[in-house]
């Protein structure tokens, strides 16, 4: 335990420094054969979509931005910054399965209601899946997490929306989830916070044994290595990173366990 200082004033994860911590959710609707996560506790969603517009000024993208919500509004009819602040939860998170495969979600207030006025917006793909026609929308509104996700696939599911740029990738995490396979039904999971608070503002975790796939595009050999000694990490379950808002600063939490 310990305390986390952001050197970049405008990093990303500034805009949580100042909130207060809150129960983690949001990995309730992760797969079991998730490898990696973060979650993002973003408090009442209007009064952070104000700091992110902040960021946006501070980055010189606010105008170009504007004018370009302000362009899609105009041709499908549409109020996108009410529909997003009235129905927008106060998490959202980004996942990778053990496959490399990167989706996210965002928890939501009324998913029927959104489902319904993002329908100009959205081309029919298969079955409830849709295909959102124009890009960085929800780059637009919950920042850099989420940029990836151009011009996603998505559904909204029991007041979660989902996304993925692979549509085979979302109808294979929605098998899992419809079945129940997901990771806090995994006994060791769960155990991990009983030793730790469930609340936070960001999140970070890692599975070791979902990873492989994963960390071996990502990090250099020689950190590989010791990734999978005995003598270094390879005996570990889990790593958890959590920050806890605390004014400009976050109390922290890291936390590896043992496989048993």
């Amino acid at each position: 335990s310990g305390e986390t200082r952001i050197n970049d004033l405008n990093s990303f994860y500034q805009l949580f420094s100042g909130l207060k911590p809150e129960k983690i959710e949001a990995d309730k609707v992760l797969p079991d054969n998730t490898a990696r996560y973060t979650i993002y506790c973003a408090g009442k969603y209007s009064l952070w979509q104000k700091k992110l517009n902040s960021r946006f000024v501070n980055k010189k993208e606010f105008d170009a931005i504007e004018a370009k919500k302000s362009a899609i509004n105009y041709k499908y009819h549409l109020n996108m910054e009410g529909t997003f602040a009235a129905n927008s939860g106060t998490q959202f998170i980004t996942f990778q399965l053990k496959s490399n495969e990167k989706l996210a979600a965002i928890a939501l207030t009324n998913g029927d209601k959104l489902s319904q006025l993002l329908l100009d917006l959205s081309d029919d793909f298969a079955g409830n899946i849709k295909l959102l026609k124009e890009p960085d929308i929800f780059y637009y509104y919950y920042g850099e997490p989420l940029r990836r996700f151009k011009r996603p696939y998505y559904v909204i599911l029991n007041n979660y929306l989902f996304l993925s740029n692979n549509p085979s990738a979302l109808q294979a995490f929605l098998r899992k989830y419809e079945a129940g396979d997901l990771l806090i039904n995994n006994a060791a999971y769960t155990q991990i916070f009983d030793q730790l608070s469930n609340s936070a503002n960001i999140l970070f975790y890692l599975n070791n044994a979902q990873s492989q796939n994963v960390v071996i595009d990502n990090l250099y050999s020689g950190y590989y290595k010791h990734y999978r000694d005995p003598r270094g990490l390879k005996n570990f379950d889990s790593f958890i990173y959590q920050l806890s808002g605390d004014k400009e600063s976050f109390q922290t939490n890291v936390f590896l366990n043992i496989k048993h």
